[in-house]
């Protein structure tokens, strides 16, 4: 699989979310995910698994995490990986701008249909499908950096430098 392939996948289960309302929208996209990587072989399932989390680690950044802070009104290292998460699950376009400018993010989070910023749900599907479809554990991933890349941001005068649009639109 290579990375054109997973980010259809993601853009298949981003289809099946209903635009004109966000309730229930991750459970949908989990549902479409799972049919997806539920119709490839098991080896392919471990090379989407394995995109996912190149992608949570190119994401791995402090001006990132900035942005899950104010779009979810405070997000701890936890929270994070599921802001990470529900970044890569809104598609190609929107996760390789954010990495350009992370003060995008308010537009593609404010969206109609967006359930929420933290979308634990979505990174966990490869694994649960890949271990129903095998019947055994998937392969551990590459390790994840200790820390996130970048300068972490100190104080709020930081914060609206940084993210002057997200900030406005979420302390304003």
């Amino acid at each position: 699989m290579d990375r054109a392939r997973f980010w259809r996948i993601v853009a298949e289960s981003k289809a099946a979310m209903d635009p004109r309302s966000p309730e229930g929208n991750q459970g949908r996209q989990v549902s479409a995910l799972r049919a997806a990587l539920e119709r490839i072989d098991p080896q392919e399932i471990i090379a989407f698994r394995d995109h996912l989390w190149d992608a949570m680690i190119d994401a791995y950044r402090w001006d990132l995490w900035a942005a899950a802070y104010l779009l979810g009104d405070g997000c701890s290292e936890d929270g994070f990986l599921d802001f990470r998460s529900a970044l890569v699950a809104m598609g190609r376009e929107v996760f390789e701008r954010a990495l350009r400018e992370p003060d995008s993010l308010w537009n593609a989070f404010g969206d109609a249909g967006v359930e929420d910023v933290f979308f634990e749900g979505f990174l966990y599907v490869p694994r649960e499908v890949y271990e129903t479809v095998a019947s055994r554990p998937i392969p551990k991933a590459r390790a994840h950096p200790s820390s996130p890349s970048g300068t972490r941001w100190a104080d709020d005068s930081e914060l609206q430098r940084l993210l002057p649009t997200t900030w406005d639109r979420t302390r304003g």
